[in-house]
């Protein structure tokens, strides 16, 4: 897929390229203190090479680059498995990572339109947002990009010495629940 203008918010979009995997782990890594992720420590280099791999744009699950108009990375969106067992192909787990500078502009509900356009196109019945219970930036984002609120898992989680709850919101894809035998692991 060739760069893709996001006029909207001066942005353009592009799959993600090995040479952009350091911005994208420092954009990813400076979330790591907050309840943006439930990672407790930074990603080092080799979990960043191994993503990649599973995100090649050229197979089921893909990332894309958000760029300013140097080509700066700003963001990040990908679709990911939502869970190993085979049975789960038909579900993408949606994420949006977004450098601090860059937040509030419009910027996440760009990405979240855009790959949410990709995971109908690649054929997914479902795709799945999940996110601490206080983070109100993506609740808002999800909301306003169709998505709507599955349910909620209480007390599943510990960081920074809090309790966390956690929503996963979902955006069905009824057009592509026909032909489901496609999706069973050969």
């Amino acid at each position: 897929m060739p760069s893709l203008d996001l006029p909207e918010v001066g942005m353009h979009l592009r799959p993600i390229a090995r040479a952009d995997l350091p911005r994208i782990a420092e954009i990813y890594n400076a979330a790591v203190p907050t309840l943006a992720t439930m990672d407790t420590e930074p990603c080092l280099p080799d979990y960043w090479e191994v993503w990649f791999e599973e995100h090649d744009d050229a197979g089921r699950y893909c990332g894309f680059a958000c760029c300013d108009t140097a080509d700066v990375v700003v963001g990040f969106v990908s679709l990911s498995p939502f869970a190993r067992r085979g049975g789960y192909q038909a579900s993408a787990e949606i994420s949006i990572y977004i450098d601090s500078k860059a937040q509030e502009s419009g910027v996440g509900d760009a990405l979240c339109a855009f790959i949410t356009g990709e995971a109908r196109e690649r054929g997914f019945t479902m795709v799945l947002g999940m996110f601490t219970a206080n983070n109100e930036r993506s609740r808002r984002i999800l909301k306003r990009c169709g998505y709507e609120l599955a349910g909620s898992i209480n007390g599943i989680a510990v960081k920074n010495g809090t309790l966390i709850d956690m929503e996963m919101w979902q955006y069905p894809i009824p057009d592509n629940w026909a032909g489901l035998e496609r999706l069973e692991p050969q």
